[in-house]
Formats: C-alpha cells, structure tokens, sequence
C-alpha cells in the first residue's frame, strides 16, 4: 500500500539520520499507521528528530511528557523541551508555554507572560493563539482591557475558522465592543460559527429571531435553533424550551416536557 511504501522510505531515509524522516516515523508508531500503535518506540523515534534538529518533534515531545504517554509523565521535561522550541520561534510552542502561564500548569500562574508568548504565537499565526490573546484583552486577563485589541485578533482567528473566534466577532458587533454595532453583521457572524457546531452561536441565531435582532422576528424559527441548541446540551436553549412548552408558545402547552427541558438545563448546568 502506499502508507507501506511511505514507511519503508521513511526507514531508508531515517538510517541516513534524515530529521523529518524520523519524526513521521515517529507519528506513525504513535498513531498506528501500517504498524500497531507503539508509543515507547514513537518517543524514540521523535527523540533521535529532535537531536537531529526537527522543531516539530520538539513540540511532540514536550507534550508527550506533558501526558505521560511512551513516558513517565514529567513536566520539567516538558518544559525543557517546549522552551527549546520557543528559542526557535516555534508558534505552538509559544502558545503552549503561554497556555501554562495563563493556567499555572507546571509553572507559577502568571497572566502577563501569558499574554507576552501568545502574542508572539499569534503574530506567527497561530489560530488558538489569536483567539487567546483576543480573549484576554476582550476580558483584561495580563492586560488591560482593550476592545478594539480584542476584536482585531478574534477576527484574525475567525477568518481562520476559528468557531470560538467566529462566536466572538458576532458577540463584539451584538455589543458593539470594540467595533460599530451591527445586529446584521452579528447574525452572520453567528451563522459562521453555528456551521461549526457551535451551540452557543446555534442559540444565539435563535435569540436574533425571537426579538427580531438582525432580522424579521420569528418565533418558529427560533424554536427550530433552541431546539438544535439544546439538543447539543446548550443551557440557555433548553431553558428557552422549557418556556416555549410551558407557555405554549408557537408549540402545544405541555408541562411535562417543559419541566424536562428545565430539569435538562439544571443538570446541564451543574455538569
């Protein structure tokens, strides 16, 4: 077969100490391409990249310590690793780093390296790296609150398709944080992200059309996205439902289904 064939080759090129070679023979004992999943032997392989200067296999590694899997979980490790792709630029690298600052995940907590490797990350054009950084100058997280900043790097990641990102530019023109108001453009921006499954855009379409944000208000319609919303475990749509039945709103009343819906959304709620 030609996943086969591109094994044989890698083996061939990776006794020539072939870097790239290395590392995707690597990839295939971790994820079991032509060979049984093998995650000891995937570490060595991406061990031998990394001495052989493949940054991505740096990064794969570091979060192989981070997990623990092929090797006892380490986190001095990990960041060993991690800070030697982060002296080479390497964008997840960056991000990666920046997301334990942000979180006090094997190092102290500390929001404003945080936002200092994401930014680097996010110039390089890593997407989570974006909307992370949009999201901390959005809510003042190792920085001081800016709404113009916030927009400019969600919208970045959104173009990307970012569904989070997406959500987050319908939010910013719902509000007008950060850019002219727009309901039109907001429930466009809801659409991009609901095509990504995002429950939160789902309801929020289904918001637009109850109050008539955007676009003609129509309760059946918005019936139609809570009920999609809910179904996906979205609180603020199975409580809508729980009011659409209990009412009897564009449906036919019925308070059991009502209180299912209301029961659903406390358990969802709580989970």
């Amino acid at each position: 077969t030609d996943v086969r064939e591109a094994r044989l080759w890698f083996e061939r090129a990776a006794q020539s100490n072939y870097a790239a070679a290395e590392f995707f023979l690597g990839v295939f004992y971790d994820e079991g391409y032509d060979v049984d999943v093998d995650e000891p032997a995937a570490v060595k392989w991406f061990e031998r990249a990394a001495e052989h200067g493949d940054v991505e296999a740096l990064y794969v590694l570091a979060m192989h310590y981070n997990s623990g899997r092929g090797v006892v979980q380490d986190g001095k490790k990990c960041l060993e690793y991690i800070h030697k792709g982060v002296e080479l630029n390497h964008a997840a690298s960056l991000y990666f780093l920046g997301y334990c600052y942000y979180n006090g995940n094997i190092v102290d907590k500390d929001q404003k390296k945080a936002v200092a490797y994401y930014k680097q990350a996010a110039e390089l054009g890593h997407r989570d790296a974006q909307y992370a950084l949009g999201y901390c100058y959005d809510f003042g997280h190792g920085t001081e609150t800016n709404y113009h900043e916030a927009f400019r790097w969600y919208y970045t990641a959104a173009v990307h398709n970012d569904p989070d990102a997406q959500y987050s530019v319908a939010e910013a023109f719902f509000y007008g944080n950060g850019v002219r108001q727009s309901y039109e453009k907001a429930l466009e921006w809801y659409r991009h992200s609901a095509r990504r499954r995002n429950a939160a855009a789902i309801y929020s379409i289904g918001y637009c059309y109850f109050n008539g944000y955007g676009v003609e208000a129509d309760t059946a319609m918005a019936f139609e996205y809570y009920d999609k919303a809910a179904e996906m475990n979205d609180v603020s749509s199975q409580i809508a439902l729980g009011f659409y039945y209990g009412y009897g709103e564009g449906v036919e009343q019925n308070d059991t289904i009502s209180a299912y819906w209301f029961q659903k959304a406390a358990e969802s709620g709580n989970e």
